[in-house]
């Protein structure tokens, strides 16, 4: 998979573009060294709306346990910003992960997100059968959304034969927003799913204190 940085950057301009004219409700300065990718503890809440703010859709910690040397996170998600944490995500050291159950199989650990480097870096995330190639990469800037301004985020970019996928995390506050674009196609009709962090209550930093 090759996206040109061209590309790219058109994309992230385009998702912050969204909400330039919003009121800034917070600023929270982060630091990719000391955050994690989704901070956790039972009860933290994330509340995610569309580019209207018309539709809201809200993802909760409700437990935790430990398993195979991963720290659980199990959540109550019905948000498509999170649609690939599922159930429940997996810590171990700065990387996330997630399972999945392939027809006539047994379940499988597999990456979800994994930290920046010093420049972008690729990891293949398994979705059912399916393999796809993420690219990863910081950005030492500021980005807004409704539930405020924040310092540093990390991109998330996946690209298919139709579908452009974009999805931007603060470390230590987790996912603020999500694009999915997905172009016509002959009786294919294209369109695009927005979601963005509306609010969120953390209770603590951190996933594994």
């Amino acid at each position: 998979m090759n996206i040109s940085l061209t590309t790219l950057a058109v994309v992230l301009s385009t998702m912050l573009f969204q909400f330039s004219c919003e009121k800034v409700t917070s600023v929270v300065d982060q630091n990719f060294q000391k955050s994690y990718l989704i901070p956790s503890a039972v009860g933290n809440t994330w509340i995610y709306t569309d580019s209207n703010q018309t539709h809201f859709d809200t993802v909760s910690v409700t437990g935790v346990y430990n398993n195979q040397g991963y720290t659980w996170w199990k959540l109550e998600n019905n948000s498509f910003a999170m649609v690939n944490c599922y159930n429940k995500f997996g810590v171990r050291n700065d990387t996330l992960f997630n399972t999945s159950t392939p027809k006539g199989g047994s379940e499988q650990i597999g990456l979800l997100f994994i930290p920046p480097s010093d420049s972008t870096v690729e990891f293949v995330r398994i979705e059912g059968c399916i393999g796809n190639t993420i690219m990863v990469t910081a950005y030492y800037t500021t980005y807004t959304v409704p539930a405020g301004t924040f310092n540093n985020y990390i991109a998330y970019i996946s690209q298919g034969w139709r579908e452009h996928d974009s999805l931007v995390i603060v470390p230590g506050i987790g996912i603020v927003a999500r694009i999915l674009v997905v172009k016509d196609f002959p009786g294919l009709p294209g369109y695009t799913v927005k979601s963005f962090l509306k609010s969120y209550v953390l209770h603590k930093q951190g996933c594994d204190d």
